[in-house]
């Protein structure tokens, strides 16, 4: 599951606020709660599993916010399980390299009308 902070209220009927005082805690909660890995976007990206395990990822940008984005991290996180790593490890790294390609376009393009495109043209980079 990978909603930003306003999917994971309508999925869990959380109200914003509450979920915004304890990203962390919400994550592990519906992880636990649904049995599943819990990507939750927000500023921060929280990657909680349901045994409580929990990670913090910082990278990315606000040019992130934008429409296809979301779409291109479910297909790393995709990508990584179809190779062989574990749920937890495949969200983990596929956030961090979600954020390098994404800082990546930033620097190139600028957050201001950066494009799921650019952000999957920079993520070549960031493997290579």
């Amino acid at each position: 599951m990978t909603p930003h902070i306003g999917e994971f209220c309508r999925f869990t009927k959380m109200k914003k606020e509450a979920a915004l005082t304890d990203v962390i805690g919400s994550a592990r909660k519906a992880a636990q709660e649904y049995h599943l890995v819990c990507v939750c976007k927000d500023a921060r990206t929280v990657i909680a599993d349901p045994s409580g395990l929990c990670r913090i990822n910082t990278n990315g940008n606000s040019g992130m916010a934008s429409a296809g984005t979301g779409d291109a991290l479910f297909g790393i996180i995709c990508g990584l399980l179809a190779q062989g790593l574990l749920p937890f490890e495949a969200a983990s790294f596929g956030v961090y390299l979600h954020g390098e390609a994404g800082d990546l376009a930033a620097a190139k393009c600028g957050e201001h009308g950066m494009l799921a495109t650019d952000l999957i043209d920079s993520l070549r980079e960031v493997l290579d």
